[in-house]
Formats: structure tokens, C-alpha cells, sequence
């Protein structure tokens, strides 16, 4: 279900969905006072059989993209958010994940300061583990190793999938990882 959208957004936040009605409307509620000219949001719902394409139909009016259509996992999904983003960075933010108040507004002034960065990342709070933060300072050498960063929220420039390609559909988890993993120590 595609909106019109008048001007090219800086960012694109994907979120994909499979039966997450529990945990979606916070997710929505966390992203939708961000969006306008400068961020757009998709939502790839994998078919859900829970709700939850009521809880993206309320929405509507604000996503860029929204469809429900079994795919092949999470990484599918992602790809197919992907092909329909037309943001200079693309941020995944999960059906049970929320953004922080002004955490797209750091980004975006962030990327105005350095446009030059590819990869932004910040800390994740773990809310079902009182206390537990995630994510460092990118250093090559610790991440060939660990996935040291978190990619939830995490910002990453269009063009890193023009020159690595997208998701590859063949894991079930670290595929995110990997992606990071082809760009190696050249990545900013």
C-alpha cells in the first residue's frame, strides 16, 4: 500500500512484523511523531494472523509502504523494506522495539555533521533484562570477532547495499552481522 511521499527522506525505518500485536502499537507510537519530509517509515508484515495488520492499518496514514504477504523470514522482510526505502540511511527498528524520545533526532543531526559516516549505532536497552545495555564504539578488530555493535535503530547509508548487495536469505539469525562483516575495517 504505497503513500505518496514528496521529498526524498534522509532515513527509512523498516520494521517487520509476524504476529507482534502485543508489542506493535509501542513500536508505531515510538516512531510516528519522527516521520515527515526528513523520515519515512515501511512496515513488512510476514501475514500476521494476530492483529497486527489492524494495529498497521490505524497507521497507515503515516507509513510510506505497508503490505502483508508471507515471506521467507526475517531477512526477506528486510529485503523487501529495502526495495521500497527511499531514504539516504536505513534504520531496522523491530515490532517489539521502541526509539527513545529524540533518538532519530540525534541521528539526524549527527548525519548532518558527518554526512561522510556510513554505520551509526548507538546503546540498546534490553528492557526485558532490567540494567543489560548493548552496543560499543565500532573497532574493526573486536567485531571480525563478536557483534559488538547493536543494530537495532542503527543507522545504515543506502549505499553500503548498493555496494554489498542486501540481506542473504539463507540465515536465520546474524545476518545483520554478516552484512556488517562484507563492508570489513573499510566501513565508517
Amino acid at each position: 500500500y504505497p503513500m505518496s511521499n514528496h521529498k526524498t527522506p534522509i532515513v527509512s525505518i523498516i520494521t517487520v512484523v509476524f504476529n507482534g500485536a502485543k508489542t506493535l502499537r509501542a513500536t508505531m507510537d515510538s516512531i510516528v511523531s519522527y516521520l515527515g519530509d526528513e523520515v519515512e517509515h515501511i512496515v513488512i508484515d510476514g501475514g500476521s494472523t494476530d492483529g497486527s495488520q489492524d494495529i498497521i492499518a490505524e497507521y497507515a496514514g503515516h507509513l510510506a509502504y505497508w503490505v502483508s504477504e508471507r515471506d521467507s523470514g526475517i531477512y526477506d522482510a528486510w529485503n523487501k523494506g529495502l526495495a521500497r526505502a527511499s531514504g539516504r540511511y536505513i534504520s531496522f527498528v523491530g515490532a517489539d522495539d521502541v526509539l527513545l524520545p529524540d533518538a532519530m533526532g540525534a541521528y539526524l543531526s549527527h548525519i548532518r555533521q558527518q554526512p561522510e559516516i556510513e554505520y551509526w549505532s548507538s546503546k540498546v536497552a534490553l528492557g526485558h533484562m532490567a540494567g543489560r545495555v548493548i552496543g560499543q564504539p565500532w573497532r574493526w578488530n573486536r567485531f571480525r570477532r563478536y557483534m559488538t555493535v547493536a543494530h537495532v535503530g542503527s543507522l545504515h547509508r543506502r549505499d553500503l547495499y548498493d555496494r554489498f548487495g542486501a540481506y542473504d536469505m539463507s540465515y536465520r539469525i546474524v545476518g545483520d552481522y554478516e552484512f556488517l562483516l562484507r563492508a570489513g575495517a573499510s566501513l565508517k
